[in-house]
């Protein structure tokens, strides 16, 4: 079985996963002894977009009246072979004029998480069902289970995926399970303990490295009070099929204590692949909220060459939206070993859209990049993105996310997917750049 995008190529995994917990507390460095902070003084690229050529754009499942979907990058993506499996939120649409407003209720008891299957590449897509209800939701209702048989997870049809029950501090993060390749789930299961955070709020990120042996990636928030919130991504390890899991170490860059840099800043919702035996690239939705003003998002890129032990900055700013949240990335892995990254361009030119699907490629496992790609620029407004990845058996990618365009104006989100040849691109690289 092959897993693209959330579960890596199990095939490279050689060396026990209790090697990631070696150094539970290390800091992320910079590459080449760079600090962080000198990274991100930087100068931004300025050459323009790039459109690709021959993508194909198709409609994985509109929404029922009065409904909005969204979120595949909450929800999880698999993949075998041709056959792609997609999880987004299904919520109540709500109509709020305004660029960077959410037209959704996504805290409604109905929210639900449901899933979509394409069988033939992502060119059509079937089996539309629900999953489960959302455990943010439903908090006050959630009857979490706790796992007490360990799990196989390398059984051919065993699906993990994980959710949070909030944003606030105390939320926990569950897992759920599928034998059957997404068609039906079990949980929430509570086995996951807080560690030391202040909250975790875990998306499905995560690596198969044996029968019982699981590493999954998630955002963890260090700090947080009415002056102060520091959230960074961890590696949390299991090696009793899901039963007791630890807590590995950090793999996005370095935070500032409270006390310096912003009042918010951040390093979540990873996105990792594996490039061989021992080097590992991660992705992650990065930015900082000021005491006064508007946030700044942008996309870091971190390394271990250790099989995860330490993690290394070696790309940051890969795009910046000034004055507004990013969009978090998703990074995939092509046989030839090229890195894509995707993500929602939710900053327009002019203000009012379009917005966009873009990506940039990298040859040398994330420390340069190619131009900007721009898949397509129709989005009506902010209201777009995250992105999750599949690559297929010809090499082409599969990127899904949610999607309105111009022309559907102000109406309710739905599940969309790009097919695209990111192995046929020949562009130049920008050496030592980390820049949008």
């Amino acid at each position: 079985m092959k897993h693209t995008r959330h579960i890596l190529l199990t095939a490279l995994l050689l060396t026990p996963l209790g090697v990631l917990l070696a150094a539970p507390g290390a800091a992320v460095a910079a590459e080449g002894g760079k600090s962080p902070e000198a990274l991100r003084e930087r100068p931004l690229q300025s050459a323009q977009p790039r459109q690709v050529v021959g993508a194909m754009h198709v409609i994985v499942n509109q929404p029922a009246p009065g409904r909005a979907f969204g979120w595949p990058a909450n929800g999880g993506l698999w993949s075998w072979g041709n056959e792609i499996l997609v999880m987004y939120l299904d919520c109540p649409y709500q109509d709020h004029p305004g660029f960077s407003n959410h037209d959704s209720d996504q805290e409604h008891p109905s929210a639900r998480w449901m899933t979509s299957r394409s069988t033939d590449g992502g060119v059509t897509w079937t089996e539309h069902r629900p999953a489960f209800t959302d455990p943010r939701a439903n908090r006050k209702m959630l009857k979490p289970q706790t796992l007490t048989a360990p799990l196989d997870f390398r059984a051919p049809d065993t699906l993990v995926n994980f959710h949070w029950d909030g944003l606030q501090p105390g939320a926990r993060t569950y897992f759920y399970y599928s034998e059957d390749r997404g068609r039906t789930w079990r949980g929430p299961f509570d086995n996951i303990p807080l560690f030391d955070f202040k909250a975790m709020t875990g998306r499905t990120d995560y690596e198969v490295t044996g029968r019982h042996r699981l590493t999954a990636y998630m955002s963890c928030t260090e700090a947080s009070d009415a002056a102060c919130v520091r959230e960074s991504s961890y590696a949390i390890t299991t090696e009793d099929g899901g039963v007791t899991w630890m807590k590995g170490p950090r793999i996005s860059r370095e935070l500032p204590p409270c006390g310096k840099g912003h009042k918010i800043e951040y390093g979540a919702m990873p996105s990792t692949v594996r490039a061989d035996t021992s080097t590992m690239v991660c992705a992650f939705r990065s930015g900082y909220t000021p005491a006064k003003g508007r946030r700044t998002g942008w996309i870091d890129i971190t390394r271990s060459t250790d099989n995860g032990q330490t993690w290394r900055v070696v790309n940051e700013r890969l795009m910046e939206m000034p004055t507004l949240n990013s969009s978090p990335p998703a990074l995939s892995r092509l046989p030839s070993g090229r890195l894509v990254c995707s993500w929602g361009w939710r900053l327009p030119d002019d203000g009012s859209g379009p917005t966009a699907i873009q990506a940039r490629t990298s040859d040398d496992n994330g420390t340069t990049w190619g131009d900007t790609l721009t898949l397509r620029r129709d989005g009506f407004d902010y209201d777009i993105g995250y992105c999750r990845q599949a690559v297929r058996p010809d090499s082409k990618v599969v990127t899904v996310y949610y999607y309105r365009t111009k022309a559907d104006g102000q109406s309710p989100t739905y599940i969309a997917a790009t097919i695209w040849d990111a192995g046929a691109i020949v562009e130049p690289t920008h050496k030592g750049d980390s820049s949008k």
